[in-house]
C-alpha cells in the first residue's frame, strides 16, 4: 500500500486506524494506534514519540541495568518514532487498519545504533557495498491436540 491509496482508502472509510510500531529486541511489534486522519494531518510530518525504556527491557518488559541508550541513571528519554512509508501494509485481521514500521530516531535525526532495525538496516547496506543481498524466511512451529489446553498441560496418569 502506498501513501496516495491510504488517503483514498481514508476518504471512502475504509481505514480508520494506522499503527505505528517498531520491533523491540525481542521482535516484538509497540508502537501506538492513531485515528487514521491524525496519521496523515501529524505523524507522516513529525513522526511520533516513545520512551527510550523500549530498548531495554526484559520479556516481562522490566527495564534492565547496563544500557547506555537508557538507564534509571540517566534517564528513560523519548525517541523519535518515524515512520517508514514503504512498509505500510493492511492488518487482514483487523479491518480498517494498517500497519507502518517505524525507524527509533534521535532528535538530530540520526538512527538510534542499538535500535533493531538500525542494526538491520547497517548490515544489510555492507552487503550491498560487497554487490550482495540477503533473503530471509521464518518458519512457524506449532502442535495440534485433540483434547483441550488444560488437558493436554495435566500430568499423565493422573
Amino acid at each position: 500500500m502506498n501513501l496516495k491509496t491510504l488517503k483514498s482508502k481514508v476518504r471512502a472509510g475504509a481505514i480508520d486506524t494506522v499503527i505505528v510500531a517498531l520491533p523491540d529486541p525481542f521482535g516484538r511489534l509497540v508502537g501506538k494506534r492513531f485515528r487514521a486522519d491524525v496519521f496523515l494531518n501529524s505523524v507522516i510530518q513529525h513522526g511520533t514519540h516513545g520512551c527510550s525504556y523500549l530498548l531495554t527491557v526484559n520479556l516481562d518488559m522490566d527495564p534492565l541495568d547496563g544500557f547506555k541508550v537508557a538507564n534509571w541513571d540517566a534517564g528513560f528519554g523519548d525517541f523519535a518514532f518515524q515512520p517508514d512509508l514503504a512498509t505500510l501494509r493492511p492488518l487482514p485481521w483487523q479491518p480498517g487498519a494498517v500497519l507502518v514500521l517505524c525507524d527509533h530516531v534521535k532528535p538530530d535525526g540520526s538512527l538510534v545504533a542499538e535500535a533493531p532495525r538500525s542494526v538491520l538496516l547497517r548490515q544489510l547496506d555492507q552487503l550491498a557495498t560487497q554487490g550482495l543481498a540477503c533473503g530471509c524466511a521464518s518458519e512457524l512451529e506449532f502442535y495440534l491436540f485433540n483434547q483441550t489446553y488444560h488437558a493436554a498441560f495435566a500430568p499423565v496418569g493422573r
